[in-house]
């Protein structure tokens, strides 16, 4: 499957990278990522955990994140496929739609039960636009529908157009 970048990128979004550094003890800088917000932006996507590397937000930043996203009236894109995958249980964040009435939740089994042969995942969000406009796709399973789900996030919704 395509990187979410690379669907947004494919829908001609602008795509900004929030980019962590060794340098800076890989941190989360917030102020970097405030930088980035354009009067054009309209989503922010977040991986938790994140994949390839596991690691994941402390709770404060994370929260930080959401209340920036707030400020600004911007849509939170939240990746929770690896969710329960945590290496520490008790850092579990909770799902970005419980703490933001602009937040969509992607999640699925097949990532964290180690069941890839079962496609079950599922969007939530208190977004009733969003959640209308996934509702009405027409898919082949539920690989599909969460990859339409992006592309619809994407193209019609939610990322920074140019």
């Amino acid at each position: 499957m395509k990187s979410a970048l690379e669907v947004a990128r494919s829908t001609g979004a602008e795509v900004s990278q929030w980019r962590r550094r060794y340098e800076d003890g890989w941190a989360h800088d917030l102020d970097a990522l405030a930088d980035l917000i354009r009067p054009a932006t309209r989503l922010l996507y977040l991986n938790q955990p994140h994949n390839p590397t596991g690691t994941l937000m402390a709770r404060p930043v994370f929260e930080h994140v959401i209340e920036l996203a707030r400020a600004h009236g911007l849509v939170v894109f939240s990746d929770e496929v690896y969710r329960e995958l945590e290496h520490d249980p008790a850092g579990r964040l909770p799902p970005a739609c419980d703490l933001y009435e602009r937040a969509v939740s992607l999640g699925s089994i097949s990532k964290s039960y180690g069941l890839p042969g079962l496609r079950i995942g599922w969007i939530a969000t208190r977004d009733s636009v969003l959640r209308d406009a996934v509702s009405t796709l027409s898919t082949d399973g539920a690989e599909s529908r969460m990859r339409a789900a992006r592309v619809v996030c994407a193209r019609s919704l939610l990322v920074s157009r140019a």
